[in-house]
């Protein structure tokens, strides 16, 4: 019972994610579900955590934003770039009081552990992402395959052929006498 209501809430939540369609939404979706696995919360304590976390993250995310424009300004000073850091932190303590409402200490570090892990295999994942791709777009060369050097037509003709049989190898030297049950 407890399974399912929790299942059918982070449905009810996740829906506006895969309503619209992209690859944000998607990890976005992926998060909830990671972090809902981590947390463990009870059906009460997810209905009230899980408003809080969007705020937290709207509010976290334009912060981000904010910081990755200025980031684009190089006459920037260490002053600006200190601001933007404390932005951050002022935002996490403003949550971290409204997270203790609903939440114990130990499921807040749990949180912040299980959003740090996220970002390392969503980091991860894209690497592979793009090693795979980097190695997808490298062009063979051509002249360390002399098949692949044929027109495609001779190739196709090749697998088609219908191949000689070979002779069957000579028989083993068999033993003396048959086993016999």
């Amino acid at each position: 019972m407890k399974k399912t209501y929790l299942i059918s809430l982070f449905l009810t939540l996740s829906i506006p994610l895969f309503a619209q369609q992209g690859k944000g939404n998607r990890v976005e979706s992926l998060k909830i579900a990671y972090l809902s696995n981590q947390l463990n919360l009870d059906p009460k304590t997810a209905e009230l955590f899980w408003p809080i976390y969007n705020n937290y993250q709207n509010e976290l995310e334009a912060v981000v934003l904010e910081r990755r424009k200025l980031n684009h300004d190089d006459n920037r000073t260490a002053e600006e770039i200190l601001d933007q850091e404390q932005k951050a932190l002022d935002i996490k303590k403003k949550y971290n009081a409204q997270f203790l409402k609903v939440m114990d200490n130990n499921q807040i570090n749990r949180l912040y552990q299980s959003e740090k892990e996220f970002r390392k295999i969503i980091m991860r994942r894209s690497e592979r992402m793009q090693n795979r791709q980097d190695a997808g777009n490298e062009q063979p060369n051509r002249m360390e395959s002399p098949r692949m050097n044929r027109p495609m037509n001779e190739r196709r003709m090749e697998r088609q052929a219908p191949r000689e049989m070979a002779p069957p190898p000579p028989p083993a030297s068999a033993p003396a006498q048959r086993r016999t049950r």
